[in-house]
């Protein structure tokens, strides 16, 4: 397949960036090699000074300035998590899971990682019980309706399960003030210069799957299993748990996911991504 003959791949500034890092490093295997810790190195050190970053006070109060220390906290010790995980699966919710009865394989993992708080009460054959970190997008936070929605996916895990949101389009400010209510203790935003961090290695609409596997494998430089993840090939295919997703082509590049995964990871950095033969 020509990855540049979508219009909107070509124009695509994070797609061009990869394309011609892969075409530097295709000389031979240990360039390429260099290159994925090269990259890696970068990528790890903005994260952690972006993590670190204190935006202005700007004429917020002093209530906001505790929130957003208090959400600071709250993400540093999230992403403890990963400190002592010798293996990580992050498990999608494509359909390709239905059936597939990999849940032991999944709950072998010292670290479980799901996306958007999915079912997971009566699928457990086939997608584990264990989690021990939701990733999930901060547009739930959005609104009584959503609010209402994030509560009801959260209802069906321990309280205790952390939630993080990774692409949060807003700041502490903004967010929290509209929850209907106190904001669950669990869940977090990533702060605001560390989110565009993670964005720009990945591109702006990225899906959260792929901003998950950029934040454990490239950023906390874990290896990572992945379950459940199609890529959307066939858009008449459900979610593993029966909810048929929206279509993904009108806010993400999903070539080029699957390109960046498939080929530029897999050559770059080919020992951080696995992937059983379900995906």
């Amino acid at each position: 397949m020509d990855l540049t003959a979508s219009p909107l791949l070509s124009n695509s500034l994070a797609f061009k960036k990869m394309q011609f890092a892969l075409r530097i490093a295709a000389d031979s295997e240990t360039s390429r090699i260099d290159l994925g810790r090269d990259l890696q190195t970068a990528a790890r050190a903005a994260f952690s000074d972006a993590s670190e970053y204190v935006e202005p006070a700007g004429g917020y109060d002093d209530s906001y300035q505790l929130r957003r220390e208090q959400n600071r906290t709250t993400f540093r010790q999230t992403l403890k998590i990963f400190d002592e995980a010798n293996s990580v699966a992050l498990v999608g919710n494509g359909s390709v899971l239905k059936g597939s009865g990999l849940g032991k394989a999944i709950d072998s993992h010292d670290v479980v990682v799901r996306i958007n708080w999915p079912a997971i009460k009566g699928y457990s054959d086939d997608v584990g019980s264990n989690t021990s970190l939701v990733l999930f997008v901060e547009q739930y936070m959005h609104g009584a309706i959503n609010q209402d929605s994030l509560l009801k996916k959260m209802s069906q895990y321990n309280s205790s399960v952390p939630g993080l949101a990774l692409d949060a389009g807003r700041t502490v400010s903004t967010v929290f003030p509209e929850f209907c209510g106190e904001p669950p203790s669990n869940i977090c935003l990533m702060p605001a210069a560390a989110r565009k961090c993670l964005k720009y290695l990945g591109y702006q609409y990225a899906t959260t799957g792929l901003l998950s596997m950029l934040l454990i494998s490239l950023i906390l430089n874990k290896t990572v299993t992945i379950f459940g993840f199609d890529f959307y090939r066939d858009l008449n295919r459900q979610y593993y748990f029966g909810t048929t997703p929206p279509d993904p082509h009108l806010t993400h590049e999903l070539q080029y996911e699957v390109w960046m995964v498939r080929q530029f990871f897999a050559r770059i950095l080919p020992d951080k991504l696995l992937m059983p033969g379900s995906v």
